[in-house]
């Protein structure tokens, strides 16, 4: 250590003495300790500051492995967060996906909000022995839409009713049939699919409501005729 440190750091141990009335360190300066007790001093000091070092290193290291232990569990929880369902009660289930489409499944039309019967046509007049599983309603941001599931056994007859919030109707969605009969009033637009679906699409706007009701194809066409008078006169 060069001379000049010496001599400050011995000014400085003799200030404190003096401001701390320490009378024996006093002495001990007055005497100009040697050159080994003024390094063993430096050793000291060196010591502390050493092991101040390593104190907030471990606090350092500490801190870091909180952070990491906390995104880690915060990974945990996004990985395993699902899509909230709210369930009123057993038969109305509520959900909202990415396309920010809302929908509620109901077991009749009498369940359904009473906004939604205003605007929509209830249909009760099913072949034999079919009854309505579900009454199914969705909100999308363009249109709404309710969707009847009747079924006998393995054959199903499903009516979906859409209007669309701007009050416009897709002409493509009615004409897209084969047939076109006369039905009430109404042009109904019947397509047979008798290849791998084995299915029937009826297509027809009521009231501005776009209706399409699909059947397996045995069932008769007289009776779906019958379902959509019942239902639009």
């Amino acid at each position: 250590m060069e001379n000049k440190d010496y001599r400050e750091s011995i000014g400085k141990k003799l200030a404190q003495a003096l401001t701390e009335d320490d009378f024996a360190d006093l002495e001990d300066l007055i005497e100009m300790p040697s050159r080994e007790t003024f390094d063993k001093w430096v050793e000291e000091v060196d010591q502390r500051v050493e092991k101040k070092l390593r104190r907030r290193k471990m606090l350092s290291m500490c801190a870091i492995f909180v952070i990491v232990v906390a995104l880690v569990a915060f990974g945990i929880a996004i990985k395993g967060f699902a899509v909230p369902e709210v369930e009123a009660d057993p038969d109305d289930k509520r959900s909202i996906d990415n396309s920010m489409e809302t929908t509620a499944t109901y077991t009749a039309w009498d369940e359904l909000p009473d906004d939604i019967k205003e605007e929509f046509i209830e249909f009760t007049a099913f072949p034999e022995g079919y009854e309505v599983e579900s009454v199914e309603v969705a909100e999308e941001f363009e249109l709404t839409r309710v969707v009847f599931i009747a079924s006998n056994g393995d054959e199903t007859i499903r009516v979906r009713q859409r209007i669309y919030k701007d009050g416009t109707l897709d002409a493509n969605l009615v004409t897209v049939g084969n047939e076109v009969k006369q039905w009430f009033g109404m042009d109904v637009y019947v397509e047979s699919h008798t290849d791998r679906i084995q299915m029937t699409t009826y297509n027809f706007v009521t009231n501005n409501i776009l209706v399409d009701i699909t059947s397996d194809i045995n069932i008769g066409e007289d009776a779906i005729k019958l379902l959509i008078e019942k239902a639009v006169l």
